[in-house]
């Protein structure tokens, strides 16, 4: 490791450990808190604008630019984002899953479940 610390594969699909997810899991939780922030903001002055007008049209617009990238961010790191900040780590067999407010990797669920059968098993539980 350099002194700026581990560098960090981009533009892949990859296979997680547990640990490996884990230690991925803080920059994923800054990507997305950060976005989600950005995007509650706009959503609040979207609130407050009619339907139709052209500040609505480019606010809505703001918020789909900001969650796509936040997409194609996640996606870059190798895991998979399967909702708003919903976030699957595939594991081979399964995935471990972490949702924004999460305080760590609470669930994962096998490749044979449907991908919104959210925390088929808690952690701790996990089938070989």
């Amino acid at each position: 490791m350099s002194s700026m610390g581990e560098v960090i594969p981009i533009h892949s699909r990859r296979i997680f450990t547990q640990e490996e997810a884990l230690d991925l899991l803080p920059i994923v939780r800054r990507i997305t808190e950060t976005v989600a922030a950005d995007v509650s903001e706009l959503q609040e002055q979207i609130r407050f604008v009619p339907y139709g007008e052209p500040l609505y049209k480019r606010l809505y617009s703001q918020i789909e630019q900001r969650v796509r990238r936040w997409a194609i961010k996640i996606s870059k790191l190798g895991c998979e984002p399967r909702g708003i900040w919903l976030v699957d780590f595939d594991a081979g067999t399964g995935w471990f899953t972490w949702r924004l407010g999460d305080e760590g990797l609470a669930f994962f669920h096998s490749h044979e479940s449907h991908p919104n059968d959210m925390c088929a098993h808690i952690m701790g539980e996990i089938p070989s």
